[in-house]
């Protein structure tokens, strides 16, 4: 087994308050200690979660019987570590996350710049308390999705629109009003729709499908929210292809935290922000991140590979 050095070790604890001082300041923001930040993080995972593979990633050898070596990616321009195992979790580790969110969002601008019809991002969200099972209202909101998707009327709609796919980006925060899990869809077109679209039907048939999945049902201020996807917001800060890819790993916005904001909490001995990782890291565990519609990556050309065989890809191109 391999373990982390003392001076590793040592590097880790003293980033500890550095990474948990990055939910206040901007301090320490340089790449080299983002990076650093990331296993300080990766490191807090692993003892929130000690029956996860989090707790081995990056620590253990592959093969025992052969040494860590340390490899050079000329196409990356990045060394790192070799025969080392890698979870490949996008929700339990923030050095896997980051490898993998930025291999996700380059298929994701290969289909965008691919495409030559239109482009919408479509948020679908419903009520939500404080006290509510995390688990459970993720069940209910992928009934409620696959009820949204699956009904007579929703087909029609889309239809009628050119839909001829669409790519489901899972998020959650936490906040005053307890868990919020949400799903943000980037729906391809065949053409541009006109500017005032109306989405009424549409927010009708997503209230139906929440009701039928034992959801509280969503108002019409906030249980949908449809934009163009090269809207000015996206195209300025923060790219559509980021906000679907690397959407969970944004800071929380109006006092709402995200796993990761509740992961660094931890670090500062804030014990209910690490339960509640905890039961993030519980109920995520399997789901998937990015759901690409069937036909969807074919007709751009991108392969279909696993979160764990974009963790590991780097490995073989070094």
């Amino acid at each position: 087994m391999y373990k982390i050095d003392n001076l590793q070790s040592q590097t880790l604890q003293n980033l500890a308050s550095r990474t948990a001082l990055g939910i206040y300041t901007k301090s320490h923001s340089t790449i080299e200690n983002t990076r650093l930040a990331r296993f300080a993080l990766q490191n807090q995972s692993a003892k929130l979660l000690p029956h996860e593979r989090v707790k081995s990633c990056l620590r253990c050898r592959i093969d025992a019987s052969i040494s860590v070596s340390v490899k050079y990616n000329t196409k990356r321009e990045k060394a790192h570590y070799s025969n080392l195992q890698r979870c490949g979790s996008v929700w339990h580790c923030p050095v896997c996350a980051s490898i993998i969110t930025e291999k996700r969002r380059a298929e994701i601008k290969k289909a965008i710049d691919a495409h030559d019809g239109g482009l919408y991002m479509l948020t679908l969200t419903f009520p939500h308390y404080l006290g509510d099972n995390l688990k459970a209202l993720l069940s209910r909101l992928e009934l409620a999705l696959s009820r949204f998707f699956g009904a007579r009327k929703a087909k029609a709609i889309f239809g009628q629109m050119g839909k001829i796919g669409h790519i489901k980006a899972l998020e959650v925060t936490h906040g005053r009003n307890g868990w919020h899990p949400h799903f943000h869809l980037l729906i391809f077109t065949k053409q541009e729709l006109p500017l005032d679209y109306d989405t009424a039907p549409l927010l009708e048939q997503w209230q139906n499908a929440c009701r039928l999945a034992k959801l509280p049902i969503p108002n019409s201020k906030y249980g949908l929210n449809w934009k163009k996807g090269d809207y000015s917001g996206y195209i300025s800060k923060w790219g559509i292809d980021n906000e679907i890819a690397k959407g969970h790993l944004k800071t929380g916005k109006n006092g709402n935290l995200t796993a990761w904001d509740l992961l660094k909490m931890s670090m500062l001995d804030d014990e209910q922000a690490g339960k509640l990782f905890q039961e993030f890291a519980i109920s995520f565990k399997g789901r998937r991140q990015l759901v690409w519609s069937r036909g969807l990556k074919a007709m751009f050309s991108i392969d279909n590979k696993t979160d764990e065989e974009l963790a590991e890809e780097t490995e073989k191109t070094s």
